[in-house]
């Protein structure tokens, strides 16, 4: 992605400092951060050409001057790209974040945050559907009490809870066939790029179900979607995510 001059005015996610925050305190920040990203950046499927390359973006450009660009609908960003700068956003200031990415190289592959929001607790956050990892009545879960669930084959506890919007920005280009579904009329940015709303709980689902067919002919006796957790492709890197994303291969 290269840079574009004079940055236009946008807003930014508005995050306060990790120092002296509780458990309730994280959770909430985290939540808006998400709900930012699903209201401010599009969604650009993997193989378009506006979909902005995070990698080399966050090497060579301000962050910023990014989060500008995919706000005036420069470029859109995979989920691998908004879990990266959602991640990022939280490290600079001062909450511990990571991503994992589940599901197959040859299937469909999604990727998550994973933030620390107490003394060894990290809960799932999901910038591309806008939801985190709870329970059935949309208390957030730490991946532990996931792996626990897993485990038990008690999958069916554990919930997506929602924060919203429920629609998002697609951006592709006129020469490109949406992947996603839309639920509005496509509109002309300029000559290349083009623009439409999308449902966010269809876009999960159809995402998510194409995981949990190719995961299913691994493992017959998945029960629901989260099940799918068990099949961590790869992690930022970083010891703890490693860690995690070996426990969840271990469950079996």
């Amino acid at each position: 992605m290269k840079a574009t001059g004079l940055i236009e005015t946008w807003t930014r996610p508005d995050v306060e400092r990790a120092e002296g925050r509780d458990r309730a305190a994280i959770h909430a920040q985290m939540c808006d951060l998400a709900a930012w990203f699903v209201k401010n950046v599009a969604y650009s499927s993997s193989g378009s050409r506006f979909a902005v390359d995070h990698h080399d973006a966050l090497a060579s450009r301000a962050f910023d001057e990014i989060l500008a660009d995919l706000s005036g609908k420069r470029y859109g960003a995979t989920c691998a790209g908004l879990s990266l700068f959602m991640a990022n956003m939280a490290r600079r200031h001062g909450y511990e974040a990571v991503e994992i990415n589940f599901g197959d190289n040859r299937a469909e592959s999604h990727v998550l945050v994973l933030v620390t929001v107490g003394a060894g607790e990290r809960v799932f956050y999901d910038p591309t559907f806008g939801c985190f990892a709870g329970d059935a009545d949309g208390r957030p879960l730490p991946v532990r009490t996931v792996i626990d669930l897993l485990r038990q084959r008690r999958s069916d506890e554990l919930r997506w809870v929602e924060i919203g919007p429920c629609e998002r920005t697609y951006l592709f280009g006129r020469e490109e066939r949406p992947e996603v579904p839309l639920i509005s009329p496509i509109h002309e940015l300029d000559q290349f790029r083009r623009v439409a709303m999308v449902n966010v709980k269809f876009h999960a689902a159809a995402t998510w179900n194409g995981i949990w067919q190719w995961a299913r002919q691994r493992q017959p006796e998945m029960q629901t979607v989260f099940d799918c957790l068990r099949f961590p492709l790869s992690t930022s890197g970083e010891a703890e995510a490693e860690a995690i994303a070996d426990e969840l291969r271990n469950i079996g």
